[in-house]
């Protein structure tokens, strides 16, 4: 019973059927190398009565840890699973892991955190936020989609709201943006940090498609197809482990101009993790300033990064 729970974990949490070899072993892809090979070269040993139980390695980068079912636990972590899947492995192994029970709650007490301002109203065509958000090029349909509003009054008066959900479409974060000039600062975001558990816009995301990575909300929602915004130039931990859980095979970066060097160096990471990369110059221009039509030409004109068109692009800065 215990083997059927932790193959369907397993499964799950990398998000790939297992080859079953014997009573004894599992062999799936290997998340580590991203070797995709027509073989399955990363053995897993599943059976709880053996003494093997918990070993794991791939025969291609040589990659493996020691038998218990901890390692496992080592191995999930490993890959960057979901806390959710280390938790529920844990409970099935009965092996406690050090802290795992508080960061899994920690995650539920940021979502349980999240709701949108008391003030948040849907944005009035005859306000000044409707002609701000209209005039960056934002459609009625967009306004819609997004669920995009604004606050008069309150701790984000006289801000833009555009909120973000999740695959569940349970709300995780929002923007708030001002619409007037001079009114500062000019984004005042909830208290909460971000970096592990959000990935804005993830209800909108198709991860067998190309993923887009931009900078702002309103450069994502200018690329209009499966555009990330990361808030910044960082890429967030939970995009990071969704990125190697759904085994995404294609990236683009397009990240402004004066994140080159960050484009660059995620260009770099993601090549040498064997994903496709597609590296967009937007000379001066950020995606919403551009527009979609001048995006999507730019977007068909970028080429696939190799490491010799990297180390070009390197010795150009």
């Amino acid at each position: 019973m215990i083997r059927l729970q932790v193959l369907n974990l397993l499964e799950k949490a990398l998000n790939q059927k297992g080859k079953i070899v014997n009573t004894d072993n599992v062999d799936f892809w290997c998340p580590v190398c991203k070797r995709e090979s027509h073989k399955k070269k990363l053995t897993v040993c599943l059976n709880d009565e053996s003494e093997k139980f918990g070993w794991w390695r791939c025969w291609i980068c040589k990659d493996e840890n020691g038998m218990s079912g901890r390692n496992l636990i080592k191995f999930l972590k490993k890959v960057n699973a979901n806390k959710k899947f280390l938790y529920d492995l844990s409970q099935i192994i009965h092996v406690p892991y050090t802290n795992l029970e508080d960061i899994f709650n920690k995650q539920k007490k940021h979502e349980n955190a999240i709701e949108l301002p008391e003030e948040f109203m849907s944005l009035n065509k005859k306000s000044k936020a409707y002609n701000y958000v209209t005039g960056r090029g934002i459609s009625d349909t967009e306004i819609m989609r997004y669920n995009i509003g604004y606050c008069e009054k309150g701790k984000y008066a006289n801000r833009i709201i555009i909120p973000s959900y999740d695959v569940n479409g349970i709300l995780n974060y929002f923007v708030a943006r001002s619409y007037k000039e001079n009114w500062f600062p000019k984004y005042k975001n909830p208290p909460i940090p971000n970096n592990d558990y959000v990935i804005f816009f993830d209800i909108f995301i198709n991860w067998e498609m190309p993923v887009i990575l931009v900078e702002g909300v309103f450069d994502a929602i200018a690329a209009k197809r499966n555009a990330i915004p990361l808030l910044g130039q960082s890429i967030t931990n939970a995009l990071q482990q969704k990125l190697i859980q759904r085994d995404v095979s294609s990236i683009v970066i397009a990240l402004d101009t004066d994140a080159i060097k960050t484009s660059l160096k995620y260009t770099e990471k993601f090549i040498s993790e064997g994903v496709n990369v597609k590296f967009m110059n937007l000379r001066q221009k950020d995606p919403s300033k551009m527009g979609f039509k001048e995006f999507v030409s730019l977007y068909y004109k970028s080429s696939d990064v190799d490491f010799q068109s990297l180390i070009k692009l390197k010795m150009e800065l």
